[in-house]
């Protein structure tokens, strides 16, 4: 290479070798020959007289060109298409009068561009698409190291390494989706004539218009191309030049932006750009690491950018069908912007390949920034807690707003402290629930080894509260008694922190809050339950019926024995202070209906026990109605209860779930009417 003339440096530093030798005149001439040979075996097929010898000519030559004839004739004749005419008519004596026949120097010269184009086209999506995959890579690679994300350079809230680089293939891939549109949009110019209305082919084909129809279809599909463009002057519209290049400016302009952004975080120290243990990054200053690379990636960018210029005002200051002044600029602007574009692309691959972070320099900035970041966070809680998020915002001073921030803290940090006292006794109550339940079966295995009996019980200050609570309790039966003691015991051996504890505390505590020792005289007159029932209690008249009928029995025969089918829930909540509900204890089977007025009772009926347990009674006390259940059982002094208020058809699962008791296995069913049996091994309670 001499040293005398300029070499562009887009071919001397940037481009590559691919991208170069598609704008080469070697690929610029041997197009020119293969479009020839379309035409000419186009024509042939069409039925003008040209012998398969001499296209069999033109192909023998059509990758051998003969520059120095071709060069030396154009400074002759000043036309290059008309040179290199003559230099093929040289090598293709044969075929020397069909060279170019009723062609127009755009045929090749215009056809030659678009091929030329496209194959530049695919050539950078293929370094766009390495691109991408690259940045995919360090995206995945990073995607969980925060990092502070920047708005007007300055702080903004947390994103990360990796999340900002999707910010760049984004870019990209509008890029890639615009590359693919216009590459799948382009189509050759065919052979349109000196101004696109095919006349010399008229004159050839004596006017058959059908036949030259058929001319561009074939030229396009021999050269590879789906279609030529329908209309054109004597060239393709030079609009196609501005799309081309508008592509290549919106993947300089992507490029650009990532430069930028690589130039700050090295500025920062937070990620830098590879740099070569032989590079120098300043002549002056050797501790310097400039981001050279991404610097020239700026620079290239900005070069296609205003490129892109070039094509935009060719394509507007056009005359007509056509005119000469577009030339010299598309022969620059042109390969230059895929030159410059191609260049950018290995770079910026040969960027994103050897980025290194600094993850602890990101960690260090990142942690500086947290009380701020933290603001906005703190200010959505503050109004939470009914702040106004306008004025929070526009506090003029600092000091305003740290007042306002240390009182939503000072309410935070309480919040916390009684979190702490709370998990701090139960981990207590935990601990010494273990060390008990550790200390009872060290005893137990002891006293086992012994042969002594396991009578320890614990005198715990609960289970002397339930004892002291069974022994006032004076109106209930001996079975019912000895059971609630035998709980009582049961619970003084069982760890405090257990399951089974919990569930024994419930039914003691139900059992005796009961207000066993008030009774009432029985009531019988049945229009007097009839009218009580009628009031407080809408339609269900098959099961007033019953109750009724189950009166009738008890006042006409007072000693009968049998089972009684009377258990109905019948709560009515009309006021806060107004409830009525049927009782049914299973040891005496006796229903007790009674209605509520300010904490007073009015006994409705209580029918006689089956058996002899009638002292253990459920009748009017000192309830609230707040409390009331809404009705209870009561099997040899085990209770189970419910305080929700349910209508009768959804009673049956709440039985099935609830109204169970804690060591019996009592099952809870409908019969086949509306009403519920339950039992309890071979006895039993049905109700209508």
């Amino acid at each position: 290479m001499g040293y005398d003339k300029y070499v562009s440096p887009l071919s001397e530093r940037y481009a590559s070798k691919e991208m170069q030798y598609i704008f080469s005149p070697d690929m610029k001439f041997k197009t020119w020959r293969k479009l020839w040979i379309a035409l000419a075996e186009t024509e042939k097929e069409l039925g003008l007289n040209i012998t398969d010898e001499q296209i069999a000519e033109l192909k023998e030559h059509a990758e051998d060109i003969n520059y120095d004839v071709a060069k030396a004739r154009e400074k002759v004749v000043r036309h290059d298409v008309m040179s290199h005419v003559y230099a093929y008519g040289q090598q293709c004596p044969k075929a020397k009068g069909i060279i170019h026949l009723g062609a127009t120097s755009c045929y090749v010269g215009d056809n030659t561009d678009i091929i030329i184009m496209a194959e530049a086209l695919k050539l950078v999506k293929k370094k766009l698409v390495n691109v991408l995959d690259e940045l995919s890579k360090f995206a995945d690679q990073y995607k969980d190291l925060p990092t502070l994300a920047f708005t007007h350079f300055q702080p903004a809230q947390p994103t990360t390494v990796g999340k900002r680089a999707t910010l760049w293939m984004q870019e990209f891939s509008m890029d890639l989706a615009d590359l693919d549109y216009v590459l799948g949009s382009l189509k050759l110019l065919g052979s349109k004539g000196t101004t696109g209305t095919q006349a010399s082919f008229l004159e050839l084909f004596e006017g058959d218009q059908e036949t030259i129809d058929k001319i561009d279809p074939m030229i396009a599909k021999k050269m590879g191309f789906e279609a030529c463009y329908p209309v054109s002057g004597q060239t393709y519209s030079r609009k196609v030049d501005t799309r081309v290049v508008n592509v290549l400016a919106g993947i300089a302009a992507s490029a650009h932006k990532f430069s930028n952004d690589i130039r700050l975080l090295q500025h920062l120290k937070e990620v830098e750009e590879p740099f070569e243990k032989t590079q120098i990054g300043s002549s002056a200053m050797a501790y310097k690491r400039n981001p050279m690379r991404s610097e020239r990636i700026a620079s290239l960018s900005r070069y296609v950018m205003v490129d892109v210029l070039n094509p935009a005002i060719t394509a507007a200051t056009q005359w007509f069908e056509r005119t000469l002044d577009d030339s010299a600029n598309k022969r620059i602007s042109i390969p230059e912007a895929f030159l410059a574009i191609d260049g950018i692309l290995d770079l910026y691959l040969n960027v994103v390949d050897g980025l290194v972070v600094y993850d602890k320099v990101i960690y260090q900035a990142f942690m500086k920034e947290i009380p701020f970041m933290a603001t906005e966070n703190i200010m959505m809680d503050a109004v939470k807690r009914g702040g106004n998020r306008q004025e929070l915002h526009e506090l003029p001073s600092c000091g305003e707003k740290l007042m306002k921030l240390a009182e939503v803290l000072a309410s935070e940090a309480d919040i916390v402290r009684l979190e702490a006292q709370v998990h701090a006794k139960v981990h207590e109550s935990i601990n010494q629930g273990q060390r008990d339940y550790y200390i009872r079966e060290q005893i137990r295995v002891l006293k086992e080894e012994l042969g002594e009996d396991d009578d320890y019980q614990s005198d715990s200050e609960e289970c002397a509260a339930y004892r002291e609570k069974l022994a006032a309790v004076h109106n209930i039966s001996d079975d019912a008694r000895a059971r609630l003691a035998e709980e009582i015991e049961r619970l003084a051996k069982t760890p405090s922190y257990s399951q089974e504890a919990a569930l024994l505390r419930s039914y003691l505590d139900v059992c005796l809050s009961l207000p066993c020792d008030t009774t009432t005289e029985d009531v019988t007159d049945i229009d007097s339950a009839a009218k009580i029932l009628d009031e407080d209690h809408y339609g269900i008249r098959k099961v007033k019926d019953r109750i009724l009928e189950n009166i009738a029995v008890r006042e006409l025969t007072p000693d009968v024995k049998g089972q009684i089918s009377a258990l109905f829930y019948c709560t009515k909540i009309c006021t806060a202070d107004y409830n009525c509900t049927y009782i049914c204890t299973y040891t005496k089977v006796e229903i007790i209906c009674f209605r509520q007025f300010s904490g007073e009772y009015s006994h409705l009926c209580r029918l006689p026990a089956l058996r002899k347990y009638r002292s253990f009674r459920a009748v009017g006390g000192e309830l609230s109605t707040s409390t009331m259940p809404s009705f209870i059982f009561i099997f040899s002094g085990i209770i189970a209860l419910s305080s929700v208020f349910l209508a009768p058809h959804l009673l049956q699962k709440l039985l099935l779930k609830r109204f169970s008791s804690p060591h019996s296995h009592t099952q809870v069913s409908f019969s086949s009417g509306s009403g519920i049996g339950a039992g309890a091994g071979s006895k039993g309670i049905g109700a209508g």
